[in-house]
């Protein structure tokens, strides 16, 4: 698995995660597929993650830092890397036995494409196994398999890509500025738009990858932390914004920004409704001015009677994930 010329670099960051990332390195190890490194980061870890990652070192490339965030993490091991291609694993996720050979196969088969993303499985101890896109409806889309030339309406549409799940070309990553260190939340969202830009995607309908649900403190888990849906909402936002001035865009790919700023803006005022928060009304003319039609404006006459918030909030956060249609 360690040479020079390899294939595929694996990158692990990880952060006081001793109990978990040796799972994480042993589900690379057993890959079928075996032209590959594996670049352990450590973010700065207290916990003995160096102690039980020793046994390793002679199957992996361990480089520590100062703890600066998992963003940070990633983009170290993205620049160390020696592959052609980069597939993240976060360190409390572990892929199926095929996971890279089928990926890399795809790499093969399309070598124009710049990314490949595959299903995974949600691992809750209270619910056991899920299909993620089964879950979330985006099988019906995608099926076995779908060759995607402009992956940005589906990324928008449908949450389905994770770090875990995607090999991507490091000179896509690098073309698409690497992670944004500044954002603390919705990180891979941020990058993956930009990379939807640099080129056509394989989805892969299977699941690869096992992503567990884990009870970890705050200090660890940063959607823990950060309680507040409003919170989450407004990252979005600020992250679709941004993507607005990305000159590659088709009109069609505008368009669909546009609605869907409007739509999570709507959210954010009805997150801080409940939140019991100030500025409700000022993201609900948020989410008017984004996409100023008909069916928004009376959106947001509804949403500001005393009681219209209460009615339409359910049914808009249940529609988060379906198809917009004019």
């Amino acid at each position: 698995m360690h040479s020079k010329n390899v294939q595929v670099s694996v990158v692990i960051p990880t952060y006081n995660r001793a109990s978990y990332v040796t799972l994480a390195i042993e589900s690379v190890l057993a890959q079928s597929y075996q032209d590959c490194e594996i670049v352990v980061v450590d973010d700065g870890s207290t916990d003995g993650t160096r102690d039980v990652l020793e046994p390793y070192r002679d199957r992996i490339r361990y480089l520590y830092q100062d703890n600066n965030g998992v963003s940070s993490a990633r983009n170290a091991g993205i620049e160390e890397a020696k592959g052609k291609w980069i597939a993240f694993l976060d360190s409390d996720d572990e892929w199926l036995p095929d996971k890279l050979e089928i990926q890399m196969q795809q790499a093969q088969n399309y070598p124009h494409v710049c990314l490949h993303v595959a299903n995974m499985l949600l691992i809750n101890p209270q619910q056991g196994e899920i299909d993620y896109y089964h879950k979330i409806g985006f099988d019906k889309i995608i099926g076995k398999f779908r060759l995607v030339e402009r992956p940005l309406i589906y990324l928008l549409q449908y949450t389905f890509a994770f770090p875990s799940t995607v090999v991507a070309k490091k000179s896509a990553l690098l073309n698409a500025r690497l992670f944004d260190e500044e954002i603390s939340l919705h990180e891979d969202t941020d990058l993956f738009y930009r990379v939807s830009l640099e080129g056509p995607w394989c989805i892969y309908g299977s699941p690869l990858i096992k992503k567990f649900r884990r009870n970890e403190p705050s200090s660890i888990n940063l959607s823990i932390k950060t309680a507040h849906q409003s919170y989450h909402y407004k990252t979005i936002v600020k992250i679709q914004e941004r993507l607005q001035s990305e000159k590659r865009l088709t009109k069609t790919e505008h368009h669909a920004i546009k609605k869907y700023i409007s739509r999570y803006s709507f959210i954010v005022g009805t997150s801080l409704k409940a939140e019991g928060t100030s500025g409700v009304r000022y993201w609900f003319y948020r989410g008017l001015i984004a996409y100023p039609k008909l069916k928004t404006f009376v959106k947001w006459i509804l949403y500001n009677l005393p009681f219209g918030v209460d009615l339409i909030a359910p049914k808009l956060n249940a529609s988060k994930n379906k198809d917009i249609k004019d």
